[in-house]
């Protein structure tokens, strides 16, 4: 993938974790913006979404 391909590079300027975060968003086949979406229309409060978002970043 290009995400393979590019991680060598991005580990030499520090910007690895930045890497793994899209690769593992792209495995998991909805985008944040999506998740956060469904999270506030499913009745979540902005507490919780930030809860959530944090959970999503952590992996």
């Amino acid at each position: 993938t290009v995400l393979e391909k590019v991680a060598p590079s991005a580990d030499k300027v520090g910007a690895a974790s930045a890497i793994e975060a899209l690769t593992r968003q792209v495995k998991q086949g909805a985008s944040e913006a999506q998740k956060m979406r469904e999270f506030v229309s499913d009745g979540g409060s902005l507490i919780g979404l930030v809860k959530k978002h944090c959970e999503i970043w952590a992996g």
